[in-house]
């Protein structure tokens, strides 16, 4: 029995009642249990209305660790019933603690992933420390779940059955999604530098295989823009957009941002998937304890350690050093020669037609042919 099954049965008359004509947005209804409040206005200058619409936010077991807090599952409430809505759409909530710091980034959370992916609303008020940005959930686990990082998980998990085809499946899904973020769209507005592209903030989603596939088919989003910036429109650098030192390009340190500063940050998320642990070893070398941050950093300079990549997966030597060399073109120092997101889906869907090829040759081989 699901979580949903546990909880649909439940009345929020009260809860609602008390919201209803309230400022405040946020009521207990149990330990674990949040009503929150959301007003939304519609329409233009004095001919507008206010929209108020609850949901539950059930802090009995939390989906995912955010920068900032713990992500929790949603429901919607239907005012006639004060009961919860069973349908197809699914939500969570982002719980953000009160600060000027995380008031900046929750206003532009919500406003970029408003445009670029789904709908998402802030339930806060003066009265309450923490801030809840409601969103529609999206299908899928973090990459960091669906794909386990030591040698010993990998052999236990279920996912281990991810061949090495469908893992580039991931890696091309991923580096379209990048693209997409970084060009103009009419459904996604206007482009972004992501800023913080790492495990937890990529959703994966891997469908059933049907009988008649022999490879499952991937969808992959980017989520979490709390950081993000806009691509200038020369092409070129923005100061703006904040950081996470291990797994960012050089040029950050001195404060420069651009759309190939997103290629450096998918250098360990793509070794990742292709099989590499301790990724970030090299990084790791060096810290800035004592030192000022510069691009001329022994920690900005130091690369990614690509060494063990496709632990568990049938490679050539041949290529594996030609995808060592390609990644490490991806997390070059100079931001110039530095590979762009179109070399790399070049790179990977020509790697993944290589090795499909080498299968096909395989069984006609077997067959005779």
């Amino acid at each position: 029995m699901s979580r949903f099954d546990d909880l649909k049965d439940l009345d929020f008359t009260e809860q609602l009642s008390r919201l209803k004509w309230t400022v405040g947005s946020v009521v207990e209804r149990d330990h674990d249990l949040i009503v929150v409040k959301i007003e939304t206005r519609s329409g233009y200058n004095k001919s507008f209305q206010i929209n108020k619409e609850f949901y539950l936010i059930d802090k009995e077991e939390s989906v995912a660790q955010g920068a900032f807090g713990q992500v929790f599952n949603a429901y919607f409430i239907d005012l006639s019933t004060a009961k919860l809505l069973n349908t197809d759409k699914r939500f969570i909530a982002k719980e953000i603690p009160k600060n000027k710091l995380s008031e900046k980034m929750v206003e532009q959370e919500v406003r970029r992933t408003d445009v670029h992916h789904f709908t998402a609303r802030v339930a806060s008020t003066l009265f309450e420390k923490t801030s809840y940005i409601i969103s529609e959930k999206l299908p899928g686990v973090p990459l960091t779940s669906l794909i386990p990082g030591t040698h010993e998980e990998r052999l236990t998990a279920s996912v281990a059955t991810l061949g090495l085809v469908e893992r580039l499946t991931v890696v091309i899904a991923l580096l379209d999604e990048v693209q997409l973020t970084h060009n103009y769209t009419p459904s996604r507005g206007k482009p972004l530098i992501h800023s913080d592209i790492k495990g937890p903030n990529i959703l994966v989603y891997v469908e059933p295989k049907r009988v008649s596939q022999v490879y499952a088919r991937v969808t992959v989003n980017l989520i979490d823009f709390g950081i993000s910036a806009e691509v200038p429109e020369d092409g070129g650098y923005t100061e703006k957009g904040g950081f996470s030192a291990n797994y960012i390009g050089p040029e950050r340190y001195n404060r420069h941002n651009g759309v190939k500063s997103d290629v450096y940050s998918l250098v360990p998320v793509i070794a990742y998937v292709l099989g590499a642990t301790e990724v970030m070893s090299n990084k790791s070398q060096h810290s800035f304890k004592g030192s000022p941050c510069t691009s001329d950093h022994p920690k900005a300079k130091a690369n990614f350690n690509l060494a063990n990549i496709f632990t568990d997966l049938n490679v050539s030597d041949e290529q594996k050093e030609r995808v060592i060399s390609f990644m490490n073109g991806m997390q070059h120092s100079e931001y110039s020669e530095r590979k762009s997101i179109d070399d790399c889906s070049k790179f990977f869907m020509g790697f993944q037609n290589e090795l499909l090829d080498e299968v096909h040759n395989t069984v006609t081989e077997g067959f005779g042919y």
